[in-house]
């Protein structure tokens, strides 16, 4: 008995096809995710940064946080306009 195709033109090859590239998709973007994190934050605790803010909001005071710094202010501001390019 002669076998026209191939077994990746079945549908069971087809699938298997897709759920290798998924895993190897999902493996890249979680890679690529850590890399852009750690560009972005270096070496820091992201969970510990999110529990420190959710316990500072849950409190209900509005306060600096640990890094000092403030909100600059325009000393052109004449407070008619939220925002403009003029």
């Amino acid at each position: 008995m002669t076998v026209v195709g191939s077994d990746r033109d079945s549908p069971r090859g087809l699938r298997s096809r897709l759920a290798r590239f998924r895993s190897d998709f999902l493996v890249a973007f979680h890679e690529r995710e850590d890399l852009l994190r750690h560009e972005l934050v270096g070496n820091v605790d992201v969970a510990a940064v999110k529990a420190d803010r959710s316990a500072r909001s849950a409190s209900g005071v509005r306060r600096p946080s640990d890094g000092g710094r403030e909100v600059p202010v325009d000393p052109d501001d004449d407070g008619e306009l939220p925002y403009s390019f003029f």
